[in-house]
């Protein structure tokens, strides 16, 4: 029974860490696919020749790209405001422990009288 027990908790915190991994792969597969497209559409716009320059299909795929900015912010909002507070409040305690190392270091010791 225990080791059901065991076995089952250490299921649980394993999955903590396969859901971060996976978020943090969505972001990254996200930003790469957003930057290839707008990397295509913006050569794409600076070496057309204007016979074949179709501004509304131009504009339908720039708004599309848009929408699904808008949709990914719309969706990973929690996500993304926790890993800025999570990044700022490392930030802020890093911050703190080199500044009271620093502060322990520069003591003075008793025995360099």
């Amino acid at each position: 029974m225990f080791f059901l027990l065991w076995i089952h908790e250490h299921i649980l915190l394993q999955s903590k860490g396969i859901v971060f991994v996976t978020t943090v792969c969505q972001f990254l597969v996200f930003f790469e696919n957003i930057s290839e497209s707008i990397a295509v559409e913006t050569a794409s716009l600076r070496f057309s020749a204007r016979e074949d320059f179709c501004c509304r299909t131009r504009f339908k795929k720039l708004r599309n790209i848009q929408l699904l900015i808008i949709m990914f912010n719309i969706g990973y909002a929690p996500v993304v405001y926790l890993f800025k507070m999570l990044s700022m409040a490392a930030a802020v305690l890093c911050g703190y422990l080199a500044h009271f190392s620093s502060l322990i270091a520069w003591r003075p010791s008793k025995l360099s009288l």
